[in-house]
């Protein structure tokens, strides 16, 4: 049962490092959290960086 619940652990631990490196390179690579913040919000939401929120 422990075996089981460690790779579990392991497999969701690389999803999530995969899902952010594909994020990161898929958004320009940006260098803050803030304009992560900014180019997350424009490409998903279509909001433009001016728009407030």
């Amino acid at each position: 049962m422990a075996m089981e619940i460690i790779g579990l652990i392991i497999v969701v631990s690389h999803l999530m490092v995969m899902g952010a490196l594909i994020l990161w390179f898929g958004l320009g690579k940006p260098t803050t959290a803030a304009k992560f913040r900014q180019r997350f919000r424009a490409q998903f939401f279509g909001r433009s960086p001016r728009s407030g929120f």
